[in-house]
């Protein structure tokens, strides 16, 4: 049975990586975030580039100190009033842009796929109708993401992904004394995929809803921009974001 300090060992060490990792993503640009195809990744992304370096920063904590508040109250760390009224104008400026905001995927003369969003910028000439990903919603193509899915974790979870029904399916992994799930959500009328991660543990306890945008304290985060031939990219997506997270447990637990 896990204890309130071995609770807040993982806490810390949780706090610890997520730092580290949005600080990765100010700095190159945001590598995880671009993976996920969906509108409220490429709104963190839009936000976030739209401020100065200073500002990103304090964004950046604030989102932090709110996603992690047992590590920050152990570290004197708590929100300020002016980090609350950051967060509240964030959350309100994604509360309204929420469904309102039309993103196109145009193929450029090499063959690249580049999303705009048409409120902010210009579209280009050729744009037309059909190229609005969100007036053509495509479903994710389940033999080909799995098949793409297993090559790439097969040296972290099961082979054979446990099929939970309406659309949920679960694969696990074993490190240690502990056991690592991986979530993954077809269902749903607003996305095409989510994901989470879990931890089960008898001495440390059990750890559930982590997902890159939960550790990052930017809500979360799920593919809905996908079109019929994204189904082996969205499973490389999944699988190094899971990849990433299996490695770095055994540190989570100070194991």
């Amino acid at each position: 049975m896990n204890t309130p300090g071995q609770n807040d060992g993982f806490a810390l060490r949780f706090y610890s990586f997520a730092r580290h990792q949005f600080g990765d993503e100010l700095q190159n640009d945001f590598p995880r975030l671009r993976s996920i195809k969906g509108t409220k990744a490429l709104f963190v992304i839009d936000v976030f580039q739209a401020l100065g370096k200073e500002e990103r920063r304090h964004l950046m904590e604030s989102c932090l100190r709110r996603a992690h508040g047992q590590a920050c109250a152990l570290l004197n760390e708590n929100l300020s009033e002016t980090q609350r009224e950051r967060l509240k104008s964030f959350d309100e400026l994604r509360l309204a842009t929420s469904g309102q905001w039309k993103y196109v995927s145009l193929k450029s003369k090499r063959g690249y796929r580049t999303l705009f969003r048409s409120q902010n910028r210009p579209l280009p000439p050729e744009a037309t109708d059909a190229d609005f990903l969100d007036d053509a919603p495509a479903k994710i193509d389940r033999k080909i993401f799995f098949r793409e899915l297993k090559a790439r974790i097969a040296g972290s979870f099961g082979e054979k992904p446990t099929n939970c029904g309406v659309g949920e399916w679960l694969l696990w992994a074993s490190i240690g004394e502990c056991s690592v799930a991986l979530d993954l959500d077809f269902g749903g009328q607003s996305a095409q995929l989510r994901y989470t991660q879990k931890i089960r543990s008898e001495l440390f306890g059990d750890f559930s809803e982590l997902s890159i945008g939960h550790w990052l304290g930017v809500g979360e985060l799920a593919w809905d921009l996908c079109t019929v031939n994204d189904s082996a990219s969205v499973a490389a997506s999944v699988a190094d974001l899971a990849n990433e997270f299996v490695v770095n447990v055994p540190e989570f637990l100070g194991s």
